[in-house]
């Protein structure tokens, strides 16, 4: 018979009753190690009494004397003859009760290896384990018991996907010491609703803000420390577009098409409005310049002018991404820079800090974008770069209280996984991502499609 992987018990009720007494002797004295028998479940009947008189029982541990009989201590399922549910009986290998599975039932199996992990214990489904009885480490700890000094685990709980779980004798645990003070409060803690009172023989399940709730308010505590989430990150976009407002190296870009030059008119401002650099890229500006000769380029290109903008903060407006255009054209015209000098920091990402200023599109309006294309827009440069110092200044002048700002710069201490803290840090990179134009529709402000007015509105 193969190695099934169903309980121990379950497998041997499936073997013939019953068993002839030579084949039953035999089986015992081929039986060496009593402890193959820990961990079975049996049900127990006094010889000459009737079935109704029977009991069931798990065997916790065994001990074979100098004369070569058995006995058996067995954790007792449901009351028997005064003793409780859990208690612990003797039986001895002298005819005075029937076992069933027989003797031989149970070292036939165990010498298949039927219904046995690989290592040697019996196998319970979850669904079968005599919890009165066997329990497991965690189990233990909530019942305020630990295994004895050398206690062996007698079973094998046996788990979908997940570790096989060791199982041991309640019977035979001991309690655990005494709790100090501080356990004792972090005990009761973890067993008490936050929000109700409720207390629990077992660990409640942490919530979203790191305390812990029972089933019935942790949606409610989840939602809340959602919606607090959503504020403090409205809070940070606004504390951030006044730093870049305040900032005196702050440099506004804005590209364009022009469809009378043939150009893209490009332009740099500060934020008060000082005219920084003016130029019009040529058409293959927007190509890959992969068979662009130095003729094909501007005069302008070489002009040390162009890195004036060298170590300021740029702010760029979106979609047309002026920057790598005009990198890419200074690179083709033989300039040499470092690839951050021209590079606006991801940290000043125009559209991700709009995006956690106004929220996430609403789900319930589904994928319904404005659509826009800067390049088909009448606006001209000098109104794109408006309408970027528009934005910020409306993020910027949000009245904030001191309870705000120090909420929003508090790090998060709820404690995470890797996996968790891994995907928050590119929480703000993923969100840039996504296809999110309510900016670009409000600042290209002719832009199509349904929703472009209220992305204008800012929301």
């Amino acid at each position: 018979m193969e190695q099934t992987g169903e309980s121990y018990t379950k497998t041997l009720r499936k073997l013939p009753a019953q068993a002839s007494t030579s084949e039953e002797h035999h089986a015992v004295a081929e039986l060496t190690d009593p402890n193959v028998l820990c961990g079975v479940r049996l049900t127990l009947t006094r010889a000459g009494a009737s079935a109704k008189d029977s009991v069931e029982g798990v065997v916790i541990s065994s001990v074979q004397s100098g004369t070569g009989d058995f006995r058996w201590r067995v954790a007792l399922l449901s009351p028997f003859e005064g003793t409780q549910s859990g208690g612990v009986i003797e039986i001895a290998d002298d005819n005075t009760w029937n076992l069933a599975p027989s003797l031989a039932d149970v070292a036939a199996a165990a010498a298949r290896h039927d219904g046995r992990c690989p290592d040697g214990r019996p196998w319970y489904q979850p669904d079968q384990v005599p919890g009165d009885v066997l329990a497991t480490g965690p189990e233990l700890h909530r019942m305020l018991l630990k295994p004895r000094l050398g206690q062996p685990p007698i079973a094998t709980k046996k788990l979908h996907r997940q570790p096989d779980k060791l199982l041991y004798a309640i019977a035979d645990a001991e309690p655990k010491q005494a709790r100090t003070t501080a356990e004792e409060r972090r005990w009761r803690r973890e067993r008490t609703c936050a929000n109700c009172g409720t207390t629990s023989t077992l660990t409640f399940s942490p919530a979203e803000d790191g305390k812990r709730y029972c089933e019935e308010h942790r949606a409610d505590a989840n939602r809340r420390t959602e919606q607090q989430r959503a504020e403090d990150t409205r809070v940070r976009a606004s504390l951030k577009a006044r730093e870049i407002v305040d900032d005196p190296d702050t440099v506004l870009v804005a590209m364009t098409w022009d469809r009378e030059l043939q150009g893209y008119p490009f332009r740099m401002e500060t934020f008060g409005g000082e005219l920084v650099l003016e130029r019009v890229l040529p058409y293959i500006a927007g190509a890959a310049l992969l068979s662009t000769t130095v003729d094909d380029l501007p005069s302008w290109v070489s002009d040390s002018q162009n890195l004036a903008c060298v170590g300021k903060r740029l702010i760029e407006a979106p979609e047309a991404d002026p920057m790598g255009a005009f990198r890419k054209l200074l690179r083709a015209g033989g300039q040499v820079f470092a690839d951050g000098d021209l590079t606006p920091r991801d940290a000043d990402n125009l559209v991700g800090l709009y995006r956690a200023f106004i929220g996430p599109p609403d789900a319930s309006a589904g994928h319904d974008m404005p659509t826009v294309n800067w390049k088909k827009s009448t606006r001209t440069a000098v109104d794109v770069i408006d309408g970027v110092r528009d934005v910020l200044r409306e993020m910027a002048a949000v009245p904030l209280t001191d309870d705000e700002i120090k909420r929003a710069k508090r790090p998060n201490r709820v404690r995470r996984s890797k996996r968790y803290r891994f995907y928050e840090s590119r929480r703000s990179i993923l969100a840039i991502r996504q296809d999110d134009r309510r900016l670009a529709a409000r600042i290209y402000n002719d832009a199509t499609g349904h929703g472009a007015e209220q992305a204008k509105l800012g929301g």
